[in-house]
C-alpha cells in the first residue's frame, strides 16, 4: 500500500518551505498567486489532501475561491437553460468581488455511497454552492468539514444549511390558478412534475394541490403525473399517458418548461391543437419558451438573480458562521403568452 502524500511532500515537490505550503491550504496567510500554483500543482501530482478541520475549530477566514457542485444527471452544462443563467449569475458576482469559481460535477454512487467534491478534500474552496444536489449524506459530508455551503434551488430539514430558492409553493398555486380562472375545472388541471426528491417539484405540487382546494376541486390521481424524467421525453411520455385516460385533461402543468416542450410535441402527434383543445403552461420561463408553436405561457423565475444571491449568502456565512440558517424564497412571476385559453365547450 503506497504512502498517503503529506504537506512536507508537497512543499519539497513545490520547492517551498512546509509553513508556506500550509498557508496555501488555510489561507490564513496570503500567498502570491504564483506560489500558490505551484503549491496546488504539485499536491495535484502528489495526489495530496489537506485534513480539513471540524466547524468548531476551523478559522473563519476570508472567502476567496468558491466552488459550484450540481449533479450530471440533472444539470452538468452551462448550456443547460435552466442551469446556464444561474451559473452566469454565480460568475458574475464571483468576477465582481474577485473570487476564483470552479465548477464540479458529482456523479451519483451506484452503491449509495458519497465522497467529498475533490475540490472540497483538496482544500481548494472555502465555500460551495451546491445546485440541486439532494443527497443527505453528502450535504453532511460539506457541513461536517466546516466549509461554507449554499443550496441552490433546494432546501432541506437536515442538514441544516442556508439555501436560496423560488417560492416554487406560490409558483405552483398562481400557475394551476390561472388554468382554474380560464374554466379548466371539470376535468381539473393535470400536473406533470419532476423527481419528488427534489424540494421544486414537491412545493409546485403543493400550490396545485392548494389552488385546487381553494376552487373546491378534489386531486384526480389520474392527472398526477409526477416523478416525470426531467427532459423533453420525460414531457412527451407524461402527455401520451394523460392523452389515454378515459377522459383526458383539458390543461397541463408542466412544472418545467422543458417537460411543457415535451408536452406540446405529443399533442401535435396526435393532432391536437394548444390551446384550442389543450392549455398547457410551463414553469422557468427559459429562452425557448417565447419561441415554442405557441409560445408558452410559463411561470418565470430569475434565475441569473437565484445565482447572484446565492453567493452573496455564501460570502456572508463564511464571514459570520454564527448566523442563523436563512430560506431565502425569490418572487415569481406570470408570463402569459399563448398557450393557454378558456376551456372549450
Amino acid at each position: 500500500m503506497s504512502r498517503r502524500a503529506t504537506l512536507r511532500d508537497v512543499a519539497a515537490r513545490a520547492g517551498v518551505a512546509v509553513s508556506t505550503a500550509s498557508h496555501v491550504f488555510s489561507r490564513t496567510v496570503f500567498v502570491t498567486p504564483a506560489t500558490r500554483a505551484i503549491v496546488l500543482t504539485a499536491a495535484d501530482d502528489l495526489g495530496y489532501e489537506p485534513r480539513l478541520r471540524s466547524r468548531s475549530r476551523s478559522p473563519v477566514g476570508t472567502l476567496t475561491a468558491v466552488g459550484v457542485i450540481t449533479r450530471w444527471s440533472h444539470q452538468a452544462s452551462a448550456a443547460n437553460p435552466f442551469f446556464g443563467p444561474v451559473l452566469q449569475g454565480v460568475e458574475q458576482v464571483c468576477r465582481t468581488l474577485g473570487l476564483s469559481l470552479t465548477l464540479e460535477v458529482v456523479e451519483p454512487d451506484p452503491d449509495g455511497g458519497s465522497e467529498l467534491p475533490v475540490m472540497v478534500r483538496r482544500g481548494r474552496v472555502q465555500g460551495v454552492l451546491a445546485v440541486s444536489v439532494h443527497d443527505p449524506v453528502h450535504l453532511h459530508q460539506l457541513i461536517e468539514t466546516g466549509i461554507g455551503c449554499v443550496l441552490v434551488d433546494h432546501a432541506v430539514e437536515d442538514p441544516a444549511i442556508d439555501c436560496v430558492r423560488d417560492d416554487d409553493e406560490r409558483s405552483g398555486y398562481l400557475a394551476t390558478r390561472h388554468l382554474l380562472e380560464h374554466g379548466h375545472l371539470d376535468p381539473v388541471p393535470a400536473i406533470v412534475a419532476g423527481p419528488s426528491a427534489m424540494t421544486s417539484m414537491s412545493d409546485r405540487v403543493a400550490g396545485y394541490r392548494r389552488a385546487l382546494a381553494e376552487f373546491g376541486r378534489a386531486v384526480d390521481p389520474a392527472h398526477l403525473r409526477l416523478e416525470a424524467d426531467l427532459n423533453i421525453a420525460g414531457g412527451r411520455a407524461a402527455m401520451a399517458a394523460l392523452l389515454a385516460l378515459p377522459t383526458r385533461p383539458t390543461a397541463v402543468f408542466c412544472c418545467t418548461d422543458t417537460l411543457a416542450i415535451g408536452a406540446l410535441a405529443t399533442l401535435r402527434d396526435h393532432g391536437l391543437r394548444v390551446p384550442d383543445d389543450v392549455s398547457v403552461i410551463g414553469h422557468d420561463d427559459i429562452d425557448m419558451a417565447a419561441h415554442t408553436d405557441p409560445p408558452l405561457t410559463t411561470m418565470r423565475v430569475d434565475k441569473r438573480l437565484l445565482g447572484a444571491q446565492a453567493v452573496w449568502h455564501l460570502v456572508q456565512r463564511v464571514a459570520e458562521p454564527g448566523l442563523a440558517v436563512r430560506d431565502t424564497r425569490l418572487r415569481v412571476s406570470l408570463v402569459p403568452r399563448a398557450s393557454v385559453t378558456h376551456r372549450p365547450a
